[in-house]
C-alpha cells in the first residue's frame, strides 16, 4: 500500500484530497471544503455489510475489513456497483474536488487511526487516478 503513495505515476496531491473522516462527534471531522461521502452502512453500496460487533477488538476489526475487501475484489473483477461509485469519486477528484470518506472508525486527530474499510475504498479510488488509461466520466 505505501508504493502506491511513493509512485511518480500519483500526483502527490490526489493522496492529499481524498481521506477518511468521522461521523462521531470529538472524531476526525470533515474540512469545510471537502465533499462528504458516507462510506458507512447508510451508504448502501460503499458500506460495510460485516458487522463489527466491538470496536475495540481489532481481529475483528481486521475480520470485517478482511471480509469487505473479498466482496470488493469480487466486486471490482464483475465492474460491479460498488466499482462504479468508486469510479464516480475518482473523477470528482480527478476534476479537483477534495473528498472526505466518512465512516465510524475515524478516531479524533490526537489518536492513532484505526483501520478502515473506508482505506481500501480509498486506495482503489486512488489506483484509478494514478492510471492515466482509465477513462473520465
Amino acid at each position: 500500500m505505501d508504493d502506491l503513495f511513493k509512485s511518480s505515476a500519483l500526483p502527490t496531491d490526489y493522496a492529499a484530497r481524498i481521506r477518511i473522516v468521522s461521523k462521531r462527534k470529538g472524531g476526525l471531522q470533515a474540512a469545510p471544503d471537502e465533499a462528504i461521502i458516507d462510506v458507512d452502512r447508510s451508504n448502501p453500496v460503499l458500506g460495510n455489510p460485516h458487522i463489527l460487533r466491538d470496536h475495540r477488538d481489532m481481529q475483528e476489526r481486521l475480520r470485517v475489513i478482511a471480509a469487505y475487501e473479498r466482496d470488493l475484489d469480487r466486486d471490482l473483477a464483475e465492474r460491479g456497483p460498488k466499482t462504479r461509485e468508486i469510479e464516480k469519486i475518482a473523477d470528482r477528484l480527478r476534476r479537483g474536488e477534495k473528498i472526505a470518506l466518512r465512516c465510524w472508525c475515524a478516531e479524533p486527530p490526537t489518536r492513532p487511526q484505526r483501520p478502515c474499510h473506508g482505506d481500501r475504498i480509498r486506495l482503489e479510488v486512488l489506483r484509478l487516478c494514478a492510471d492515466p488509461s482509465t477513462p473520465t466520466g
